[in-house]
């Protein structure tokens, strides 16, 4: 029974991912290369953040509320849209995939390490719902970080008309931050959603004493609402910038 649990769990981690990769584009380019290429940004940008945080900053509890603790949090995630979006404009893959490839490159990162808690959690005696509820989440914060990849990259072709003659290679940090920036504040919402739904959870969690099913309805409602914000645009974008059929 155990062992059926943590394969139950194992599959609803990463099986999504895979459909995700065969079913899309990314899957019929066989662009590998890049869903690769946003994995080791991933890994690079998490290793450079463990040795900013252990440097230069103090060890938190996480048991407490700290307001001084979400800002970390908050600067966090915006070190990986930067990140992100760095990948975006240095990545030389066709427009077609470079966007979810990357992303989701991003995000097979992000629930790599889980398969260890799911092995130390998911095969005790004792069954655990937990483990099965932060699968779940997983693909809902998978589904969550992808659209927001693809907002970045449909944001980042409007704001850097301007300076299109500079490859992403080409360009300084500062001038890339800058351009992060621009392309941050032209969809500040669904950004700001993003950057503060992590505070929110773990405010229901320490403060409200929410339990993690509920936190789990929380993020899920949160997440598709900000998701279907992005279709839409991205929909509306697309059928603006689509020339009109001849009859």
């Amino acid at each position: 029974m155990t062992v059926l649990h943590f394969l139950s769990c194992v599959s609803i981690t990463y099986i999504p991912l895979y459909i995700a990769y065969k079913s899309t584009k990314v899957g019929e380019f066989k662009a590998l290369s890049t869903v690769g290429y946003g994995l080791i940004g991933n890994i690079l940008t998490q290793l450079a953040k463990m040795m900013f945080l252990a440097t230069f900053l103090p060890s938190f509890d996480s048991t407490i509320f700290s307001v001084l603790q979400e800002l970390v949090r908050l600067v966090n995630v915006l070190i990986d849209l930067f990140s992100i979006y760095t990948l975006l404009q240095m990545s030389h893959a066709p427009k077609d995939v470079r966007a979810f490839g990357i992303g989701l490159g991003w995000v097979i990162a992000d629930v790599l390490p889980r398969f260890f808690s799911l092995w130390v959690g998911a095969l005790p005696l004792e069954f655990d719902a937990n483990q099965l509820i932060g699968s779940l989440q997983s693909n809902v914060n998978c589904a969550h970080t992808v659209a927001i990849v693809l907002l970045l990259a449909s944001a980042s072709r409007r704001s850097s008309s301007s300076s299109s003659k500079n490859s992403g290679s080409n360009r300084s940090i500062t001038s890339l931050f800058n351009d992060f920036l621009a392309t941050a504040t032209s969809s500040s919402f669904s950004v700001l959603i993003y950057l503060t739904l992590p505070t929110v959870l773990n405010y229901l969690k320490l403060q409200a004493g929410f339990s993690a099913f509920y936190l789990l309805l929380v993020d899920l409602k949160i997440s598709a609402f900000n998701c279907y914000i992005i279709y839409r645009g991205l929909s509306q974008e697309l059928s603006t910038s689509s020339p009109p059929t001849s009859r």
